[in-house]
């Protein structure tokens, strides 16, 4: 895949845990949006002030603006910072996204 590509996250208010991605792609870039000074391999971690008091309203701005964030890629990929990162970012791209310009799971409820 040639495209650009990146996998994004937040972290406000010591909510999470940040964690290494465990299949990290060399193709895709990884950032990480945090108003804590934090450091985690594998992560580009940009320490910016909350836009709210409110974490979850802090770290939400970042998940639903990538086109605002990331302007020069061709996809974003949100990601919690508490899942682990099992797969590489290309191959979810590849099964969800051929015929589709957004992909999102089915909320449990």
């Amino acid at each position: 895949m040639s495209k650009s590509v990146v996998v994004y996250t937040a972290v406000y208010g010591g909510r999470d845990r940040l964690r290494f991605p465990w299949k990290k792609s060399k193709n895709a870039d990884y950032v990480c949006f945090t108003d804590e000074n934090l450091t985690c391999k594998g992560w580009d971690v940009r320490q910016v002030p909350g836009h709210s008091k409110d974490p979850c309203r802090s770290a939400k701005i970042f998940k639903i603006l990538p086109e605002k964030y990331f302007p020069s890629y061709d996809y974003s990929l949100w990601i919690d910072a508490s899942h682990l990162i099992a797969v590489k970012p290309e191959v979810l791209i590849e099964k969800y996204l051929q015929d589709a310009d957004i992909a999102t799971f089915k909320h449990p409820n």
